[in-house]
């Protein structure tokens, strides 16, 4: 079944770095639910632009692979980089008492995005809510680091404005603290009602009751 081996394959990305709690197995499964949805719906098209069976599965299965492995892997790796971020925060917030800053550091080589190299250097409390949106990863494949820095070693700069482009909607986010792996805020999610999601498409969640 196509959900649950992108659930399986997100799970396997997670776990490599942080347990998987009920709340982001729940998260997990309604982004796969999300994403099964989306290939579904960008599928019904194909019937209609074919000319024949053969045209429409041929088609299909051009688009199929793009979702199930280029993206899917993409995805899997993002929600690697997330969780991993989870066991970040949680080492910054238990030694704040001794690093009360934060330093954003961006990689900075030929490979660097132009948005997140204006980022380096940006240092905020660690208890300021820049961090609740900026906290890396900042996009698809970010290698961008928090740097606990001593107080007085760094002086506190402003709290920049950040533009779409530079960080999408869909990556502001603070997992450790929302418990979200994917936001709401994704491609998948955000052009759909209260009452799919609700019942993650009709799929259910894991561990739910059934009757």
């Amino acid at each position: 079944m196509y959900y649950q081996q992108t659930l399986d394959v997100l799970k396997e990305g997670v776990a490599k770095f942080t347990p998987i709690t009920p709340q982001i197995e729940e998260n997990l499964a309604l982004f796969a639910g999300a994403k099964q949805y989306r290939v579904v719906t960008d599928f019904s098209p194909l019937t209609k632009v074919a000319d024949s069976a053969n045209d429409f599965v041929k088609n299909m299965l051009g688009n199929a692979n793009t979702v199930s492995n280029d993206w899917l892997y993409t995805e899997q790796n993002t929600a690697g980089k997330v969780a991993n971020s989870i066991n970040e925060w949680n080492a910054i917030e238990e030694q704040k008492d001794l690093f009360p800053l934060l330093e954003y550091s961006a990689i900075l080589d030929e490979r660097t995005r132009e948005d997140h190299r204006e980022l380096d250097g940006v240092v905020r409390p660690v208890d300021d809510p820049f961090w609740d949106s900026f906290n890396p990863p900042n996009g698809y494949n970010c290698r961008c680091l928090l740097i606990p820095t001593l107080e007085g070693a760094k002086d506190i700069t402003k709290t920049p404005k950040v533009s779409e482009e530079a960080v999408p909607t869909m990556f502001r986010n603070n997992p450790a603290k929302s418990g979200k792996i994917f936001t709401t805020n994704h491609p998948y999610l955000n052009n759909t009602t209260t009452a799919q999601k609700r019942s993650n498409f009709g799929l259910g969640f894991p561990n739910e009751p059934k009757d």
